[in-house]
């Protein structure tokens, strides 16, 4: 009877097993990896991928954590391994295009519907589309402006309400240098921090039109008029000695706490510099009430009333060998409740419409509130193309800015590295 028994059990267990075995086998895994490293955005990704698995429980989503630079090194050889995750991390522009190019990429243009769309800003879509195919699903997007001391400007006599033009930015400029106040903080040892000068330059006088074109070799060049001009301006800037001193051997995280301790009148960053003066700063505090906030002058000779932007468009895309689950996932990531979410709690600015009313934090809603008032919202400039040439993009902007290079010198050779990599 007791041997009975247990031989009875071990059946019962080992069936179970079996049973767990079986339905295991059968569930299929998306891979996710990304590579944010804030403690709340990730606890949001687990929540929304377990929301998804309880509504298609034949789907296990496995969320992997890399590390930035990490995941630049590693992501193009998973792509070309038998490890390639099935949804991964994009800042879009010149590495997306080489990547549809190499065949790792899944066109998701059919399952892309009007639904889906009407989640998302049609400009941050656009980041993601090449020659008409959707590649991937924006998530989250940037802003480029000008903060500012209040103090310093009082100070100095300027008003930052009065600068509108270019011409504006330099008299204000001048009246700085005449108070002894450093007008604006740039980390010149990066690279990137400078390019934002000569890219917000440009999308004032060429705009996004010009530029595609250029990128695509079809009617535009990189040494029309209008990106010399571009330069010209840039370099008029250096020229008036507008940066800090030794800015050209500055890390960027210096010139966030120059901000914040009161050490220069002006930075032109990202919308993060808003926590980072503030957390980089002697105080801890930052400038606090008397931080302030201009948008990019406009350029006389250039485009009549720009209306373009300028910063990042991040995103998910999805490994060409990866099965429809991974799309349905990202359509299923980019509910607005979810999106909604990585606003308020996760710092994010989802390019959502009508995302800034929803956001607590009014930096935050200044910034999605600027951006879909926007025509277009130009992504980096140095995310727009292949590696190689953002290496000599950032090289070319700082020559210009030193006067190694003239402006026509400087567009001449970014054309001829846009060329040799085609």
């Amino acid at each position: 009877m007791t041997i009975r028994m247990v031989t009875r059990n071990m059946v019962w267990t080992l069936a179970l097993l079996i049973s767990a075995s079986a339905t295991s086998a059968a569930k299929e895994t998306v891979t996710w990896v990304h590579i944010e490293s804030s403690t709340v955005v990730p606890e949001i990704f687990e929540e929304i991928a377990r929301d998804y698995e309880a509504a298609n429980p034949d789907v296990d989503i496995e969320v992997k954590f890399l590390e930035n630079e990490a995941y630049k090194a590693r992501l193009p050889t998973m792509l070309q391994s038998g490890d390639a995750p099935d949804i991964f991390y994009s800042w879009g522009g010149g590495v997306l295009a080489e990547q549809v190019r190499g065949g790792v990429v899944k066109d998701i243009t059919a399952q892309m519907d009007d639904a889906w769309r009407a989640n998302l800003a049609p400009s941050a879509v656009n980041a993601f589309t090449l020659d008409g195919k959707v590649y991937g699903v924006p998530v989250r997007t940037s802003l480029v402006g000008i903060y500012y001391n209040k103090d310093l400007f009082a100070k100095a006599g300027v008003d930052p309400e009065s600068i509108k033009t270019w011409s504006d930015l330099m008299a204000a400029v001048d009246k700085f240098k005449a108070a002894g106040i450093t007008a604006f903080s740039v980390g010149g040892a990066e690279g990137w921090p400078q390019h934002f000068f000569f890219s917000y330059l440009a999308i004032r006088t060429a705009g996004n039109e010009t530029f595609q074109a250029a990128l695509k070799g079809e009617g535009a060049s990189f040494t029309d008029l209008a990106f010399v001009k571009a330069f010209e301006l840039l370099a008029e800037l250096a020229q008036k000695d507008a940066f800090q001193d030794g800015w050209l051997a500055a890390p960027t995280g210096t010139t966030y706490a120059d901000l914040g301790n009161g050490d220069t009148a002006m930075l032109l960053m990202g919308d993060w510099a808003q926590a980072l003066q503030a957390n980089s700063s002697a105080s801890g505090e930052g400038l606090g009430d008397k931080l302030g906030w201009i948008p990019f002058p406009q350029v006389e000779d250039g485009i009549a009333d720009s209306k373009e932007t300028f910063g990042g468009i991040n995103g998910w895309l999805v490994f060409s060998g990866a099965s429809d689950h991974a799309v349905d996932f990202l359509k299923h990531f980019s509910k607005p409740e979810y999106l909604t979410r990585l606003g308020v709690e996760g710092g994010y600015i989802p390019p959502m419409p009508g995302i800034g009313a929803k956001l607590t934090d009014p930096w935050k809603a200044l910034v999605a509130d600027t951006i879909e008032a926007s025509d277009y919202h130009q992504n980096f400039y140095n995310v727009m193309f292949t590696e190689e040439v953002n290496r000599e993009l950032l090289d070319i902007v700082t020559n210009v800015m030193t006067g190694d290079l003239t402006p026509q010198e400087g567009a001449e050779a970014l054309q001829e590295a846009w060329e040799f990599s085609q």
